[in-house]
C-alpha cells in the first residue's frame, strides 16, 4: 500500500505499545465513491470501507438493470456496489473470494458493461472466465474462456482491460494482451417451473 493510502491518527493499540509510536499511529486511511452530479455541477465524495485491498480497488463501473451501479473488482476481493436511489448513497462489497477463478493474487477484472437484461459483466484481465453480475439476485455466474482464447500464443493473463456494449446486446471485450477482441453474448435468463430460481445457460 502506498503512503498516501495511509493516514496519522491518534494511536488506538493497547499498552504497552512499541515505543516508535508514541500518541500517533499509522492506520489504513478511507477511500471515498465519487458522485458527480451534472445538473448541479456538484461533485461529493461518498465514503467507503474496504479492508484489505490496498490503492487499487476497483476497474470500471455499469449501471445495473436496478438502478444501483456496480464496480468491477481490480485488487478488491468482492464486487462494489452503489446504490443512489432515493438519496440513499450507501455502498456494499459483495464477497467473491470463495468463487473467483483465477491467479490469487493479481488483477482481477478491468472494465464493466451493462447487458441488454440488465446484468453486468466484467472484462478478465487475469480471471480465468468472465463474471456476470445478476442484480436481482446479487448474484454472479462465471463463464469460463480458457478454450476460446485463440489464436495460439494468446497469453493467459493481461486479457482485456476494458467493455462495452453493442446495439444487438453483445459485451464487446477491448484486448489488453490478447491477440483478439473479446465478443460475449450473456445468454437469456430462463426461469425453471417448480419453485426454482432463475438459472443463467451458457
Amino acid at each position: 500500500m502506498s503512503p498516501a493510502s495511509w493516514e496519522r491518527a491518534p494511536c488506538t493499540l493497547p499498552a504497552p505499545r512499541p515505543p516508535w509510536t508514541g500518541e500517533w499511529c499509522s492506520r489504513p486511511r478511507v477511500q471515498p465513491a465519487s458522485v458527480f452530479d451534472p445538473v448541479s455541477n456538484t461533485f461529493t465524495l461518498v465514503n467507503i470501507t474496504v479492508a484489505n485491498v490496498g490503492n487499487e480497488k476497483f476497474h470500471g463501473a455499469a449501471l445495473a438493470g436496478d438502478g444501483r451501479v456496480v464496480f468491477a473488482p481490480r485488487d478488491a476481493n468482492g464486487v462494489g456496489v452503489f446504490d443512489p436511489r432515493d438519496g440513499a448513497d450507501t455502498f456494499v462489497l459483495i464477497d467473491i473470494s470463495d468463487t473467483y477463478e483465477g491467479p490469487a493474487a493479481g488483477v482481477k477484472y478491468m472494465g464493466a458493461a451493462t447487458a441488454s437484461d440488465g446484468r453486468v459483466v466484467f472484462a478478465p484481465y487475469y480471471a480465468t472466465g468472465v463474471r456476470v453480475f445478476d442484480p436481482v439476485h446479487d448474484t454472479f455466474t462465471s463463464v469460463p474462456i480458457a478454450s476460446k482464447m485463440s489464436p495460439t500464443g494468446t497469453p493467459s493473463i493481461h486479457r482485456f482491460n476494458s467493455a462495452a456494449t453493442t446495439s444487438d446486446g453483445r459485451v464487446v471485450f477491448g484486448p489488453r494482451h490478447a491477440n483478439g477482441v473479446g465478443v460475449f453474448r450473456p445468454a437469456k435468463r430462463y426461469v425453471r417451473v417448480g419453485g426454482h430460481q432463475p438459472r443463467d445457460w451458457y
